[in-house]
Parts: C-alpha cells; sequence; structure tokens
C-alpha cells in the first residue's frame, strides 16, 4: 500500500500533512548539521588582536574629535598616554576612554566543512596552537586565516604572500575585507578647514571645483585637455612631524597604537568613489613605479579602456547604469582591476617591480594617485583609499623571505589579518597540521 493511501482524503488535511513530512525529512539532516557546530550552546569570544580588524579582540571604538571618522583600536595594548592618533586626519589627542572599551567579537566553529572536505584558501579557522617550545603545557587555541596550502612553498615578497613563487590573488570581495582605510573625504577636520587632501595638479590646473562632498567637474572653455586632483597623503602616526606635512603611504594602522616598528612604503592601493555623470571622461590613474596603470571611462560612448604605461590593454563596454554608480580600482598582487557598483569589470596582471630601494622610487616618482575628467559635468563624491594588508618576515621586517622546504601532505600555512602583531606560521615553522585545524570560524557580526 503506498504512503499517498493512508493520507487523509481532504485536500487541506493531505497538503498540511504533505509539508510535515517534507519539514521532517529536512529537519533530521538540520539537526545533525546543528550538532556539529560548537558554539551554538557556547560562545567562543575572539582573545588578542592577531586577527584585526577582520576580528576584534577587546578594543576602543573611538571618534576622532577633529574629523568625526570612527575607528578602533587595541584595547589589550594602548598607548601610555592613552590617546590614539586618528587614521584618516592624524591628529592624536582622542582620548581612549573607559566607556568606549568592548569586548571582542563573538564567533561560531563550525566542524562540519572539514568532516568532508579540506580547509579552503582564505578561510579563518580555529586550530590548537603550536607550542613554541618542548615545555609542557595547556593547548591553547588561535584563530588564523588559511593561506598556503599543502605541497605549497610559502614566501613573502615586500609584503605579498607567495605560493610556489607566484603571488596568491585575492579576490575583490576578499579585498574588500581586509583592507586598511588609509582616506576617506567625507571625513574633513574641522580645524583644518581650508586643508584638501586632493590637489589640482599640476598646480593651477583648472575645472575641479571643492563640494561638501567632494568635487564637481566642469571642462574649462579655454582648455581642450583633461584637469587632474593628485591625493596627498598625511603619515597619520605619532610622528612628531606636522600632520599635514606630504608622506608616503606606510603599512600604518590605527588599530595597533601602542606599537612602535619601521613602516614599510606600501604598494597595493584601492580607491572607491561614487560618479555621477553621464557625457564626458572620467579616469583614474595609479602608480606602482615605474608602472602607470589608469581607468578611463568614457561616458558618451559607454566604453572604457584599462591602460598600463600609455599602451590599451582593455577596452569594452560599460553597463547601461554608468550615470550614477559605484567605482573602484585597485592593484593587488600584481593586478590591475576595475569594478563597477562592486562587480568585477575587467582586471589584467603585469610585473611588480619591488625593490629594496623601493621607497625611494615611491618618494621621487608623481602623486600615486590622480582623478582626471573631461566635458563633463561630472560629480565625485565619498573618495576612499585603502591599502592591502602588509605582511612582514618573521623577524617583523619588510622585504624578501621564503620557507625552507614545501609544506608536507597535510599541512596548511596559517596567517593572521594583523601581520605586525600576530604569531603564525611564519613563526611556528613547518605548517599547521590539518588534524590541528577545528573547524571554519563563522563571524557573528558586533
Amino acid at each position: 500500500m503506498s504512503l499517498l493511501r493512508l493520507l487523509p482524503t481532504a485536500p487541506l488535511s493531505r497538503l498540511r500533512l504533505v509539508v510535515l513530512l517534507i519539514m521532517g525529512a529536512a529537519l533530521v539532516p538540520a539537526c545533525f548539521r546543528l550538532g556539529c557546530v560548537k558554539g551554538l550552546v557556547r560562545t567562543i569570544r575572539i582573545d588578542g588582536p592577531s586577527m584585526a580588524e577582520t576580528l576584534l579582540g577587546n578594543h576602543f571604538r573611538v571618534t576622532c574629535g577633529d574629523c568625526g571618522i570612527p575607528f578602533r583600536c587595541d584595547a589589550d595594548s594602548s598607548p601610555d598616554d592613552r590617546l590614539a592618533v586618528c587614521p584618516s586626519c592624524a591628529i592624536g589627542d582622542n582620548a581612549l576612554r573607559d566607556e568606549d572599551l568592548h569586548l571582542g567579537d563573538t564567533v561560531l566553529v563550525d566542524t562540519w566543512p572539514y568532516l568532508w572536505s579540506a580547509p579552503k584558501r582564505g578561510d579563518l579557522v580555529m586550530l590548537v596552537e603550536p607550542k613554541m617550545n618542548d615545555e609542557p603545557s595547556s593547548p591553547t587555541f588561535a584563530v588564523k586565516r588559511v593561506a598556503g596550502l599543502p605541497r605549497e612553498q610559502p614566501s613573502i615578497h615586500f609584503g605579498d604572500f607567495r605560493a610556489n613563487g607566484k603571488a596568491v590573488r585575492r579576490t575583490p570581495r576578499e579585498l574588500r575585507e581586509v583592507s586598511c582605510l588609509v582616506h576617506d573625504s567625507d571625513y574633513r577636520p574641522r580645524s583644518l578647514p581650508n586643508q584638501r587632501r586632493w590637489l589640482p595638479y599640476p598646480a593651477g590646473a583648472t575645472g575641479w571645483e571643492a563640494t561638501d562632498g567632494g568635487f564637481r567637474f566642469t571642462s574649462p572653455v579655454d582648455t581642450d585637455e583633461s584637469q587632474w586632483l593628485a591625493y596627498e597623503h598625511w603619515h597619520s602616526s605619532a610622528s612628531p612631524a606636522p600632520r599635514t606635512q606630504p608622506a608616503m603611504i606606510l603599512d600604518n594602522d590605527s588599530y595597533n597604537q601602542a606599537e612602535a616598528r619601521g613602516l614599510s612604503p606600501v604598494r597595493d592601493l584601492t580607491v572607491r568613489c561614487k560618479v555621477q555623470g553621464r557625457t564626458g571622461d572620467f579616469i583614474l590613474a595609479l602608480l606602482d613605479p615605474p608602472h602607470k596603470l589608469i581607468v578611463h571611462l568614457q561616458l558618451d560612448s559607454g566604453r572604457f579602456l584599462m591602460l598600463k604605461d600609455g599602451s590599451t590593454i582593455i577596452a569594452e563596454a560599460l553597463p547601461h547604469t554608468a550615470g550614477d554608480f559605484l567605482f573602484e580600482a585597485a592593484i593587488c598582487d600584481g593586478s590591475f582591476r576595475f569594478s563597477h557598483n562592486r562587480h568585477l569589470l575587467a582586471e589584467f596582471v603585469y610585473r611588480e617591480q619591488p625593490s629594496p630601494d623601493g621607497s625611494q622610487k615611491i618618494a621621487e616618482s608623481a602623486p600615486r594617485i590622480q582623478i582626471g575628467a573631461y566635458g563633463g559635468p561630472i560629480e565625485v563624491t565619498h573618495l576612499q583609499v585603502r591599502r592591502d594588508i602588509y605582511y612582514l618576515t618573521p623577524t617583523g621586517l619588510g622585504g624578501d623571505w621564503q620557507m625552507e622546504s614545501p609544506l608536507d601532505n597535510d599541512r596548511f600555512f596559517l596567517l593572521g589579518d594583523n601581520p605586525p602583531i600576530s604569531v603564525d606560521s611564519r613563526q611556528w615553522g613547518g605548517g599547521v597540521a590539518r588534524e590541528a585545524i577545528l573547524g571554519r570560524v563563522i563571524p557573528l557580526g558586533r
């Protein structure tokens, strides 16, 4: 006898029973699935700064008293004077107050995925932390990110992580998750109302008009050339130099306020802004010496070009919504990318040429970030500059490092998202055994 013959004959009752049977069939594996998630009945809280700012330990949430930008910094290791430097406007008198202290983030640890498959590159994982010496001790746990896979030979090349000598490139989503803020034009210091970070380039260039939210461009009648603005970076550190003194973009960050170390010039940058305009041309140039990389939007024809050192590499059509959109361009791990409304439209790979005298080359080059326009009108708002994570060598320096031999068949290379602070596979050596990786970490938000 079939199951359907046992069902009630009333249509509504029969439908209800079918729904209940379907729900029951779905709940059985779901209950088993939930049983493999450690943390649903036991909260796991992040302790320590090694994964900042992806996952935070105890931290202060600060609002700059001058420009108003919110930022966070480590509470377990704070400056002796309890003052923090703003990462955007560089003022250094932001008090770290007890009322701004917050506990670490909470996460779940899901053991299910690794019962059936190996950890993947980019996964956030919880592990039993390898011992640094032979002294007996209770096991401790850590959270890190999977960077290198079995049989790969990890290395670091001037801030970039590599596997078998090749750059490991983040996806645009991954880059957005881990990138660090360098500057946000929405937050202007009240104490310096006439100081701007985007300046006419060369001096005297016309057509750009400052607005409350950014800049508006209308092509001057006396020229048929593109007009440019260049980004001028301030040091944004505890340096005694004047806060408005032009400086290179370094691997400085707001979270490690008490950390004193040498800083390295950063090559991997992202520029994000909102563009409004249906006529004219909008251009962004990023310099990665000796290369000049350009995204050129031709709004009249609905096309865009991507160029390297004056040569067109990509020429394609813009989406139909190109009159009002979020623009994003990035140089990351030897690739140049253009995204429209957070959707990657095009990218190409080029050969990076960092060298020990790279800081000198960058310092002597033209401004590293420039925006240009022709025709118009075009309005540019919400300008942000961000940088990628800059990985340091095991001794905490910028430069070159390579693991002596490839990872074994069951070992992974794990890194923290806060390289100056994190103790990870750079110091542990030999990689982390798969059996020591307990599960995938799922952030619960803040």
